[in-house]
């Protein structure tokens, strides 16, 4: 065999070891494509349902009134679902910027079509985010899993102690304000500590400790690669307070604007809300939402209209309107962030995502220390040498 057929062998094998080591995303089995139909037709299912709900004999006053809103309410409506984009997308890019810096416009125009996205199955929403933050950003696989994980830890600290307190008080009062702030201060304040115990530096190394003391060799060695400080940087997005602190404060804007979305729809409709309720249904329609694993058409609606019923405070079939009324403002505002987000992205980049950019976190996982402020520059050598880094992620010599 000649010298180039051996070299040129030994560059696709050295290929196809790389891409082995790659996270995969194309790693989903039939089975969770069947789940993902079945509850992809579940959703429209309710979604029909629901529409049979609000069309119903009894909502055609309501439906009446909704024809008589002025254009500033229908406007309105449009403008707060293009409100909760701009609250999320900020949400999501103050989370990370403790460890990797990106351009709050790039983040707002992902988060845009990612929103419009969710309403789809196969997890396409999430796919979407990580190809493109990965791929076109440079942002290390394990380090976006971490971020989501961080961003959903901050949502549940303000959405959980609303919801309670709107469950117990039913009604906006001295005591349901007072669970509320302290509810969420609390959580915050906790996630915080806890957070801070496990940072960067001695953190690090105090979490690596407490796992030693379990005494499983494989789950010691695994904390103790580049792979997981990666990871471990979502802990660190928690500890960091004007990250966390930001979130927070967003979030808290973002319920506003759910809430004023379904006391403004009732309205246009003429259907009674009062502040507490319209607050409850907003919270409900975004919590379920969120957790929907087969696109969150049809099951947020039809969840929140039980939720409401469950509690005893809105009929199911008038606040059925009010919930078609809140989604088809929230997909017109999706669309229009879309087109905006496409056309910052651009299509035939968005085509080529496959060909990864070279990039990496702003700090050095382990200790914490900026390693870089150029988006352009070069990744320094590998910590461990080893063991090669996976091609979505670079590596980091720490200092002496």
């Amino acid at each position: 065999m000649s010298d180039s057929s051996r070299a040129s062998g030994q560059a696709k094998a050295s290929k196809r070891a790389s891409k082995a080591k790659e996270p995969s995303g194309r790693g989903m089995t039939r089975r969770k494509l069947v789940v993902q139909t079945i509850g992809f037709v579940i959703g429209m299912l309710l979604l029909a349902w629901t529409l049979r709900l609000a069309f119903a004999e009894e909502n055609r006053d309501a439906f009446e009134e909704l024809g008589r809103a002025s254009w500033h309410q229908v406007g309105a409506m449009v403008l707060l679902g293009v409100l909760t984009l701009g609250f999320n997308g900020m949400i999501f890019w103050a989370a990370i910027r403790p460890v990797k810096r990106l351009p709050l416009i790039d983040v707002q125009a992902v988060n845009a079509i990612a929103s419009l996205l969710s309403y789809l199955p196969f997890k396409l929403s999430l796919l979407f985010r990580t190809a493109v933050h990965n791929r076109r950003d440079g942002v290390p696989f394990f380090t976006i899993g971490s971020w989501f994980g961080a961003v959903g830890v901050m949502m549940l600290a303000v959405l959980l102690p609303l919801l309670g307190a709107s469950v117990w008080r039913r009604g906006i009062d001295v005591w349901w304000i007072l669970t509320a702030v302290v509810g969420i201060g609390l959580s915050t304040l906790v996630i915080w500590k806890l957070a801070g115990l496990f940072s960067f530096g001695e953190g690090l190394d105090r979490f690596r400790r407490m796992i030693d003391l379990m005494r499983i060799k494989p789950l010691s060695k695994a904390v103790r690669t580049d792979t997981y400080a990666k990871m471990h940087t979502g802990i660190v997005m928690l500890a960091d307070p004007r990250a966390l602190l930001t979130n927070i404060a967003l979030r808290l804007c973002d319920v506003a604007v759910h809430t004023a979305r379904f006391k403004l729809a009732a309205a246009m409709l003429g259907v009674p809300l009062t502040w507490e309720q319209a607050t409850l249904s907003g919270v409900a329609y975004f919590l379920l939402g969120a957790g929907s694993p087969a696109g969150a058409l049809g099951v947020r609606e039809a969840g929140t209209i039980g939720t409401v019923a469950l509690l005893g405070i809105a009929d199911p079939e008038r606040f059925a309107a009010v919930a078609v009324v809140v989604t088809a403002s929230e997909t017109v505002a999706w669309i229009i962030g879309t087109v905006a987000g496409v056309a910052r992205l651009n299509p035939a980049k968005l085509a080529r995502l496959e060909q990864e950019r070279k990039g990496g976190l702003d700090v050095d996982p382990e200790s914490g220390e900026r390693i870089r402020v150029d988006e352009t520059h070069d990744p320094p050598p590998d910590r461990q040498p080893d063991r090669q880094p996976d091609q979505t992620t670079r590596g980091s010599e720490p200092r002496a």
